[in-house]
């Protein structure tokens, strides 16, 4: 941030002028464009792998099960359950937490008690054994499921030969994609191991109304401050979208040190006060058309919902992404949001007005084409 001014006054009283609500219109677009989807992005990513290395360890888990006969019972058969297993091999119980549903002082988590819920979950997934087949064709189905559909994308299934599968929608079965082909193509498992999955796998459908709701809660917020400055703020915010060094410039002011913006700082970062930061001083000062105390609560009011739609609480640490990683187009995404407003009957004519100013200005580019 060095070489940009910070203007002099207190937030809370020195308002909000023509200048600071562009940039602030403009940062939100970067955050909810650029920063937002390339966070998820890492941390479904981070999730997968850390579901995809605990599946693996839970098979050699039940592999080790299988040979040392932890249950005394002559057969060279799998745990049936998680608790099962955690209960024989520390490194299970070690690896699965308690369900981050239901909080430790919950009358759920209480009623819950002693059952599979105390081992679990692992990085947003939820583990659990489907179902067992005796010898001697001994054999198992373990499966992760997401949490949410912030937590993951995926669900990934493996068998007694290291097979491992995902699919979005369903417990994966043959044909889904092959994560891991493992010692052979296939399984032993039947009837056995079909049992119900314990929680809803998230669905594309789920996943698509996920971005669908961040990408309304942004649109909502921009509009609604485009609005408490009388259509002040967009034009300019245009402007400052269409400036190359505008974007890196809002990354450093969020993450200065360089280590990465990370889900905290887009829900957690003082907008405000990084709109003043970036903007130049101005003599005289532009005139104030929305006060601090109503953008902050806009503003605190988006992070927060914003926060709720990523479902935070249910990883740590929160992923980071480096700035080299955190690419879009932000005016695109600024102009079609803006284009399209969930107002019903205005949203369809601002909509028509967009699409006739579009078509003029495409008439006359093409008359000055042929006129040259």
């Amino acid at each position: 941030m060095s070489g940009r001014s910070l203007r002099i006054g207190s937030p809370s009283t020195a308002g909000f002028t023509l200048i600071e609500l562009p940039i602030v219109v403009a940062m939100l677009a970067i955050l909810a464009v650029v920063a937002i989807p390339a966070i998820m992005k890492n941390a479904r990513k981070a999730h997968d792998d850390a579901a995809i290395g605990a599946i693996r360890t839970l098979v050699t888990a039940q592999s080790l099960y299988k040979d040392h006969d932890p249950d005394r019972n002559g057969l060279d058969d799998y745990a049936p359950t998680l608790d099962v297993l955690a209960e024989t091999d520390p490194e299970i119980a070690t690896l699965l937490d308690p369900d981050p549903r239901h909080p430790p002082d919950s009358a759920a988590a209480t009623s819950l008690a002693g059952s599979s819920v105390l081992h679990c979950c692992s990085q947003g997934y939820y583990f659990a054994i489907l179902g067992t087949e005796p010898p001697p064709a001994a054999a198992f189905r373990v499966v992760a499921i997401p949490l949410s559909p912030a937590t993951g994308e995926r669900t990934f299934a493996a068998y007694e030969s290291g097979l491992v599968l995902a699919a979005i929608g369903h417990v994966p079965v043959s044909g889904d994609e092959i994560i891991d082909p493992g010692a052979g193509s296939g399984s032993a498992c039947g009837a056995g191991c079909d049992g119900s999955p314990p929680l809803a796998i998230p669905t594309q459908a789920d996943l698509d109304a996920r971005d669908e709701a961040l990408r309304a809660r942004t649109r909502t917020l921009i509009l609604t401050l485009n609005r408490n400055a009388s259509g002040a703020g967009i034009p300019e915010a245009e402007t400052r979208l269409s400036d190359p060094a505008f974007q890196p410039a809002v990354l450093a002011g969020i993450d200065p040190a360089g280590d990465g913006v990370s889900a905290d700082d887009v829900t957690q970062a003082n907008l405000l006060q990084l709109a003043r930061t970036l903007t130049p001083p101005s003599e005289p000062p532009p005139p104030t058309v929305l006060d601090d105390a109503t953008a902050s609560a806009l503003l605190s009011s988006y992070q927060s919902d914003l926060a709720a739609l990523m479902d935070l609480a249910l990883y740590a640490p929160h992923p980071s992404a480096s700035a080299a990683d955190l690419t879009g187009d932000p005016l695109a995404f600024l102009a079609s949001w803006i284009a399209l407003p969930s107002f019903g009957a205005a949203g369809g004519a601002v909509l028509a007005l967009g699409i006739a100013l579009t078509g003029v200005a495409w008439l006359r580019a093409a008359s000055r084409i042929r006129a040259t």
